[in-house]
């Protein structure tokens, strides 16, 4: 049988407060029969000492009668169990009584009579006379301890009985205290990572408690929130890949048949429009076609190769420029442009013909959001962000949904009626590739601004 970690501390406690109650008891004990034993040793030495000042005159004048009666008187006390009373002689006067009994202790004391004389020895009095005292006798008594074992053994009795009855409560008290402050918290927190090893990791930990196991409970959901993020990047990345595979197989597949169609074409052009002139606008559809459909492999073709970069020392504000330079002018017809680019941006290591892709493909994207909506506003900043470079570009487009904005890097994923939606996803691979990321932030009806993260190990400032 299992012991669970509940029952282990349990466990302690009690062997803890055992040991505590023993020791206690241990003390409490001794101390009490210490304090019996003084009891009944003050009580026979102050019974011993009045009783041989009672003696004094029976012994001084050898009255036995009255030494039997003052011993008879005495043996009829509690414990006194032999009384011997002698004279300075060594002759016993008065004896009588148990003296060999066990467990008992023997007192005496010496039996005295006063002399006044003109010795210096003694204590001086008002009247100039000095006091002596001389041994006349001596008187034994043996006290009984058998009253005090009962007594002990009747307090040794409670202590055990109160002791256990301590143990039994403070044990029950415990048990059930760790049980509600520990047991149930440990029991619901194994139940909940059985749900969620079963693979449920949406799943979440609630603990009400602020402790150790509360914390623990806390950390549980970040390692689960870890996990679910990891699952989804491990099931894109296998997403990716076949995608990468199937794509790659196909573009290739395809792009040997269009190369014979257009070498057909340009027969065609050269046999057939000669002779016939209303050919020549069938094959320019069909030429175009075909030109539509070359470009589509090529972007097949380029999306699936892997990303090699060449990385140099690179100027942000001056990638930006070229790239919305290289765009048509009637691509910004209507359209209030802004660029903001900061000026204490150093250069970084990377590469230039990538990073400028990415810039013309989301002007491109922001410029082409915006073509049914009135007031066209774009604006592409950079800035320096602590050791990060953010390049922003905003529009005033009618926006993403919501549900929409995780997809929007996944291949083939578009809102648009032309285009592949290949776009986002190359520019998403080559941020990644400079080790960086793309943000999105949208509102329906209001725009759209992606934001371009520059992770901070890839700069490079120029006094370096």
């Amino acid at each position: 049988m299992r012991i669970n970690i509940t029952h282990k501390i349990i466990f302690l406690f009690i062997l803890l407060i055992s040991t505590l109650s023993i020791i206690i008891g241990f003390f409490s004990f001794n101390y009490g029969k210490q304090a019996l034993m003084i009891e009944f040793d003050d009580r026979a030495k102050a019974l011993v000492k009045s009783l041989a000042l009672n003696c004094e005159y029976p012994v001084l004048f050898d009255n036995k009668d009255m030494l039997s009666s003052i011993g008879a008187n005495v043996l009829s006390l509690k414990d006194v169990i032999f009384c011997e009373i002698r004279n300075e002689k060594g002759q016993v006067l008065f004896k009588k009584g148990i003296k060999n009994k066990p467990y008992n202790h023997e007192y005496t004391a010496v039996i005295q009579t006063e002399k006044v004389n003109d010795v210096e020895e003694g204590l001086v009095l008002g009247n100039g006379q000095i006091r002596k005292f001389e041994k006349i006798g001596r008187i034994q008594l043996i006290l009984s301890l058998d009253n005090i074992r009962d007594r002990l053994l009747s307090i040794q009795r409670a202590l055990i009985l109160i002791i256990s009855l301590g143990i039994i409560v403070a044990s029950m008290a415990i048990t059930l205290l760790l049980r509600f402050v520990l047991g149930n918290p440990i029991d619901k927190l194994v139940t909940d990572t059985r749900i969620v090893s079963m693979g449920n990791l949406d799943y979440k930990i609630v603990m009400n408690t602020k402790d150790e196991i509360g914390s623990l409970a806390i950390a549980f959901n970040e390692m689960l929130n870890a996990l679910k993020i990891t699952q989804n990047k491990l099931i894109k990345t296998e997403k990716m890949t076949a995608v990468v595979q199937i794509v790659s197989e196909a573009a290739h597949e395809i792009r040997n048949p269009l190369m014979v169609i257009s070498s057909g074409i340009y027969l065609l052009k050269k046999v057939i429009c000669e002779e016939n002139p209303i050919v020549p606008k069938t094959i320019k559809q069909i030429e175009d076609a075909v030109s539509r459909m070359s470009l589509f492999i090529e972007d097949l073709l380029h999306f699936s190769r892997p990303i090699e970069l060449k990385m140099d020392k690179v100027k942000i504000n001056e990638v930006i420029k070229v790239a919305i330079s290289e765009l048509s002018e009637g691509l910004f017809f209507g359209v209030d442009m802004k660029q903001e680019l900061a000026d204490n941006i150093p250069e970084i290591l990377a590469d230039s013909n990538r990073l400028k892709q990415v810039v013309v493909n989301l002007v491109k994207n922001a410029v082409e959001a915006m073509k049914e909506v009135v007031g066209k506003k774009l604006e592409v900043r950079s800035e320096k962000e602590g050791n990060f470079i953010k390049i922003s570009v905003s529009d005033t487009g009618k926006g993403i949904p919501a549900e929409e904005i995780a997809s929007v890097f996944d291949p083939f994923h578009t809102t648009k009626k032309k285009g592949m939606g290949l776009g986002l996803s190359i520019c998403n691979r080559f941020v990644e590739a400079h080790g960086g990321r793309i943000e999105v932030e949208s509102e329906v009806g209001k725009g759209t601004r992606f934001v371009v993260w520059l992770a901070g190990e890839t700069i490079k400032e120029e006094e370096k």
